[in-house]
């Protein structure tokens, strides 16, 4: 009886991948190679036409790195890249296939789909984990290997700037994508509390500021009467006051600097 094999995803956090952490988890990768038996469903009959391929991807605001080579020794690459921290996104897979007899090393594709592939988005802190391995025992513990390999967690740990498309919408139009403090065009979307200092990514704490006084919100100049954050909730309260009564019945090229 042919065995099917076990197909698991899992979602967890991180805040930084640091060079010991990226050292242990790349260890479990590389171990799967060593020991295709413990995880892949081997062809028993047809062993040594099988293989253990690993890929990575990692992509930055310039280039994309991508592996030139299927040998375990890529992991180290993918390590080192991933630990200096400058990259978006990024992707490392170990995939079981066979090859296609009388074809020399011509992959014909993975046996059963069986693999394991992971990928990060550095900006939310965010790691997806597919395993697919020979049965449920072997998907779940090496999960749950990775998952400490990793010191992932179960909820959010990194600060995160993305808005989601929804509530930029609705604050964009809410002010008539115009500025709240000075009523211009040409305008960004700013946490009254920054993220680092633990703002949320919430209607309440995000105010839509032209580029000049976004430059103003952010200055750290005691010489400077900066807009701090009460200052900024009370410009946003009167600007959306005055689109309400205003604003929302003028034609969008009056609306700058109307008194």
């Amino acid at each position: 009886m042919q065995r099917i094999p076990h197909f698991l995803t899992f979602t967890g956090y991180f805040e930084e991948l640091t060079s010991d952490l990226l050292s242990g988890f790349c260890q479990t990768l590389a171990e799967i190679g060593d020991k295709p038996e413990a995880y892949f469903s081997l062809d028993e009959r047809e062993t040594k036409l099988d293989t253990v391929d690993y890929q990575y991807r990692i992509i930055r605001e310039t280039e994309t790195l991508e592996s030139d080579s299927k040998m375990p020794a890529i992991l180290d690459e993918f390590a080192q890249a991933a630990a200096s921290q400058d990259w978006k996104e990024a992707a490392v897979q170990v995939k079981h296939g066979r090859l296609t007899p009388g074809l020399g090393l011509h992959l014909l594709g993975a046996h059963l789909n069986e693999l394991l592939e992971a990928t990060f988005d550095n900006e939310l802190g965010v790691c997806l984990i597919k395993a697919h391995f020979k049965d449920k025992e072997t998907t779940e513990s090496t999960l749950a290997r990775l998952y400490g390999d990793l010191k992932l967690s179960e909820k959010p740990r990194k600060a995160s700037r993305y808005i989601p498309a929804a509530l930029e919408t609705k604050l964009l139009c809410d002010s008539m994508h115009l500025c709240n403090v000075c009523r211009e065009s040409g305008i960004i979307i700013h946490h009254i509390v920054p993220v680092e200092d633990g703002g949320e990514t919430a209607e309440d704490n995000l105010v839509v500021l032209c580029l000049n006084h976004h430059h103003h919100a952010h200055s750290k100049s005691s010489l400077a009467k900066n807009l701090r954050p009460e200052h900024l909730r009370e410009y946003k309260r009167r600007h959306l006051e005055w689109v309400t009564l205003k604003g929302s019945n003028l034609p969008l090229e009056t609306l700058s600097r109307e008194e």
